[in-house]
Formats: C-alpha cells, sequence, structure tokens
C-alpha cells in the first residue's frame, strides 16, 4: 500500500511490523521461545499535520505464537476525536507467519481507538493473509457478515482488503446471527 494513497484516503494510519525473534527467552525450561516483535507505528494524514510525515513508533508488542506476553509503549497515539483510518500490515515473510498475532494486535489497537473516539475502517493485508487473520478474529467474536450497512449501538466493524476494492471481506464484532 502506498502511503500517499492511504493518507489521501484515512486521517490516520497504524503499521504493524512482525519481526520474527528465533533465540527470544530460549533457554532449556522456557515455554516462551521462539518469540514475536510486533513493532507498531502510526502516522496522520498531513492535511493534520503537515510536519507529521514520518510514522511515529507507538508501541512493541511481543508474542509466543499468537498469545501476547508483552507490551511496551513508545508514545501517545495521537488521533483525534472521529477521525477515520486503516491498520496497514505491509508484505513480509514474518506477516505471513504471523496471522494469529497480527489479530490479536488489531483487536488490541481496535480499543485504543475507540477509546479516542475513532473508527477503524479497514484493515489492509496480501490476500492469503486476509484470509487468515480473518480466520484468527473469529477466536475474538469477529465474524463475517456480507451486509456493509449492518449497523446497532456499539457495534465494531471494519473490512479487511488487500487493496482491491473488489476483494474486501466486512468482519462485525458480537454473537452471530
Amino acid at each position: 500500500m502506498d502511503d500517499g494513497w492511504i493518507s489521501s484516503r484515512y486521517d490516520w494510519a497504524i503499521y504493524l511490523y512482525p519481526k520474527s525473534i528465533p533465540n527470544f527467552l530460549n533457554y532449556p525450561t522456557s515455554g516462551l521461545s521462539p518469540g514475536l516483535n510486533m513493532t507498531v507505528k502510526y502516522r496522520v494524514a498531513a492535511r493534520f499535520n503537515p510536519k507529521s510525515l514520518e510514522q511515529m513508533h507507538y508501541e512493541d508488542l511481543w508474542y509466543h505464537g499468537a498469545t501476547p506476553i508483552g507490551c511496551r509503549m513508545f508514545s501517545k497515539l495521537e488521533i483525534g476525536p472521529g477521525w477515520q483510518g486503516a491498520i496497514v500490515v505491509p508484505p513480509s515473510d514474518d506477516a505471513n507467519k504471523s496471522a494469529g498475532a497480527i489479530a490479536n494486535a488489531i483487536a488490541r489497537l481496535l480499543l485504543d481507538v475507540n477509546l479516542k473516539k475513532c473508527n477503524l475502517v479497514v484493515v489492509f493485508a496480501e490476500p492469503q493473509l486476509e484470509r487468515q487473520i480473518c480466520d484468527q478474529l473469529s477466536l475474538f467474536k469477529f465474524y463475517k457478515t456480507n451486509d456493509d450497512a449492518l449497523e446497532s449501538p456499539g457495534t465494531l466493524r471494519f473490512f479487511l482488503s488487500s487493496g482491491d476494492i473488489k476483494d474486501r471481506t466486512f468482519l462485525v464484532y458480537g454473537s452471530q446471527k
């Protein structure tokens, strides 16, 4: 995904950069190796902050498989109420092997975004990863729907896409009807 394209359409974007750490806490009795470090960065659209063209380091999340085991925050998430944005998972080998951790990070970041009274509109990922993330998000009570207009008070909804407008999957949080 091109940063300029994202910035022209969304008020903010959060980027997930997973990196495998094969020897993380690797000692004989450890049950936490291998590990994964998910670097989370964000950027506000230039129209809101012309000086903010670089991605800001928001936090690092650590995982063992899809299980969260740590978090370190580096900065505040400076996004304004009512703003709409996207989460972007840039293509990488580590991303393709980390759908569970990525889904967990999305669920966690969705809480941060909603606390700011903002809306997550879309998660962008490569087509093969997009399907895996959808499956993993079902563990967090997100289910697929064909009804993109489905709305009820308190409902969290967004879609996953590879960037092609025809290739999108709508997800809603809650119990499936």
